[in-house]
């Protein structure tokens, strides 16, 4: 079976840039797409993904026998996105697998929370301060603004 490799080749300003796509998958359904662009050094990442539900994830990809994760996808205009850079030393071969890992959830309403939290709003242009807990976070929209729960 003669099967076409996932990439393109883009020439704009002067120079040569290999465009891949990959399908993002969860629960055996595919829910977006990655795009990686090489430049020089590193894979500029663009994911894209549809509201799966009011849950926080963590976009990774399967290199070989590595698993590496990508990020936390940040939610944007009724979608997930993630963009960032990965050092093309840790992307191998022709094979990743793109997938996405559920690492919090919650249900619509976050009053059976029990104890204080701390809502803070997420802006996809600006550095978000808080990664390091959103382990234990919950996704919540305020006044049509996403952000997070932490616990206080």
């Amino acid at each position: 079976m003669n099967k076409q490799p996932p990439w393109g080749i883009n020439c704009s300003m002067g120079g040569i840039f290999m465009n891949m796509t990959y399908d993002v998958m969860f629960r055996e359904k595919i829910v977006g797409k990655v795009q990686l662009v090489k430049q020089g050094l590193y894979y500029h990442l663009q994911c894209s993904c549809g509201m799966i539900s009011r849950e926080i994830y963590r976009l990774q990809v399967r290199c070989g026998q590595d698993r590496i994760r990508c990020g936390i996808l940040i939610p944007e205009n009724n979608r997930f996105i993630l963009e960032t850079k990965i050092p093309v030393k840790k992307l191998y071969g022709d094979d990743l697998e793109f997938w996405l890992e559920n690492i919090s959830s919650c249900g619509n309403e976050t009053s059976h929370l029990s104890g204080k939290f701390k809502y803070i709003p997420i802006y996809p242009d600006e550095p978000f301060t808080y990664l390091a807990k959103l382990k234990h976070a919950y996704f919540e929209k305020r006044n049509g603004q996403p952000g997070i729960l932490i616990r206080d």
